[in-house]
């Protein structure tokens, strides 16, 4: 589902209801960004991605930006530094989308899904 408001700022490419059980306790919704470029994201759309988290009111807690071109490190700074915030972003590179596309059934997908998350918990690349 693509959800777009008045602003380029707040254009989300999906907003997705958490029905899973094993993930009720993150957040009501997440929300996905894919960056498809070939450069790499930096800290300035981390960072816009960060606000749009935020802006939801508590009810969005959990985030996936995807970036196929990859990250700055200024990005890995900025990400590993956020520990404090309620909201967490996983980051999504284009090797950890080939994993998730690879993976096939949904149980395989899922176990990639967990990895990432707990990378992002842990705050490790």
């Amino acid at each position: 589902m693509i959800i777009t408001s008045g602003s380029s700022d707040e254009e989300i490419d999906l907003f997705i209801t958490n029905q899973a059980s094993d993930w009720a306790t993150e957040s009501p919704f997440f929300l996905v960004e894919a960056k498809n470029w070939s450069s790499r994201v930096g800290p300035e759309h981390y960072d816009r991605f960060c606000r749009k988290l935020e802006r939801r009111a508590g009810r969005v807690r959990l985030g996936f930006l995807v970036a196929l071109g990859g990250f700055t490190a200024g990005v890995q700074t900025t990400w590993a530094a956020d520990r404090a915030k309620p909201e967490l972003v996983v980051l999504v590179d284009r090797s950890d989308l080939d994993r998730l596309v690879s993976s096939g059934v949904s149980s395989g997908r899922s176990e990639v899904l967990h990895d990432l998350h707990r990378r992002a918990v842990v705050r490790r690349e």
